[in-house]
C-alpha cells in the first residue's frame, strides 16, 4: 500500500508545472538546525543498526515523496562540458538581449579557447546557472554570468564567481574584472558586494546601445578562497551540502 501511495505521489511531483518548484530555498544555515529527514528504506536501515547497540536513533523526520528536496542538498557545481550546451545556450538567451552564437559557444567548451574557463550550477542535470572567465595578463576577465530567474538571491552566482577565481588561481591570476552596462545598477550592487570595485567607466562599449560601461576589479580574498577549496575539495565535481 506504501509503495503505491509514493510511486502516485512522485508522479504528481514530476508533473508540476514548474521544476523549480520542487525546491526549497531554505539556508544551509536553517537546514543544519533541522532534523535530518529520511525516507522509509533509511529509517528501516538505521534502525537495523542501532538495534541491539543500546544508543537512541537520533531525532528526524520522515520524508514523503511530496516534500519538497532542499535546494543546496541537490545542487552541484562542476566545470562546464559541450554537452551543457542546450541548458547554457537556453539560459544566455533568458538573461541577455545579445547571446552568443552556438559557434561561439562551441568555441569556448570544445578547448579551442585554452584561456577559456567556465563553470556550471546543475540541479536535477539542468542548468541553474552558469559563469566564465578568460585568463589572460595576470588577470581573469569575466565574461558572462547568468542565475536562472527562479534560483536567484540564493548564493549561486556567488559560489560561481568563487570556483571561476580558485580556478584562475592556477595560472598565477590574483584579480577579477568585469564590464558591466552603466544602466545596470542592480549587477553593479552585486559585484559590489561581492568584493568589486569600481576603476571608471568605458564610453560607448556596448554597440547596440552605445552605453557606457563600468570596469570593475575585485582582487581575490586569498585566504577566503584557499579555505573555499579546501572544504569543497576542489574537485571536478563540487556538491554544496
Amino acid at each position: 500500500m506504501w509503495e503505491a501511495i509514493e510511486e502516485k505521489a512522485k508522479e504528481e511531483v514530476n508533473d508540476r508545472d514548474s521544476f523549480w518548484d520542487q525546491f526549497d530555498y531554505k539556508s544551509m544555515q536553517e537546514i543544519i538546525k533541522e532534523p535530518p529527514r529520511y525516507d522509509r528504506e533509511m529509517e528501516k536501515m538505521l534502525k537495523q543498526l542501532y538495534k541491539g547497540t543500546g544508543m537512541e536513533l537520533p531525532a528526524y523526520r520522515i520524508k514523503y515523496p511530496t516534500d519538497k528536496e532542499y535546494f543546496w542538498n541537490i545542487i552541484r557545481f562542476r566545470p562546464c562540458k559541450e554537452e551543457d550546451l542546450p541548458g547554457v545556450m537556453e539560459l544566455d538567451r533568458e538573461a541577455f538581449p545579445d547571446p552568443w552564437s552556438l559557434e561561439s559557444w562551441q568555441r569556448e567548451l570544445n578547448m579551442k579557447n585554452p584561456v577559456a574557463i567556465w563553470y556550471v550550477a546543475e540541479v536535477g542535470g539542468r542548468i541553474a546557472g552558469f559563469a566564465g572567465v578568460w585568463v589572460a595578463a595576470g588577470e581573469a576577465q569575466l565574461m558572462k554570468i547568468a542565475v536562472k530567474k527562479e534560483v536567484r538571491r540564493q548564493g549561486v552566482g556567488d559560489y560561481l564567481l568563487y570556483f571561476l577565481a580558485g580556478s584562475s588561481e592556477e595560472y598565477d591570476v590574483q584579480a577579477m574584472t568585469l564590464e558591466v552596462r552603466e544602466s545596470n545598477v542592480i549587477a553593479q550592487k552585486f559585484y559590489e558586494h561581492f568584493g568589486f570595485v569600481s576603476q571608471g567607466i568605458r564610453p560607448g562599449y556596448y554597440t547596440d546601445t552605445h552605453e557606457g560601461a563600468v570596469i570593475m576589479r575585485w582582487d581575490y580574498p586569498a585566504e577566503e578562497l584557499a579555505e573555499l577549496m579546501r572544504y569543497k575539495g576542489f574537485s571536478t565535481d563540487i556538491p554544496v551540502t
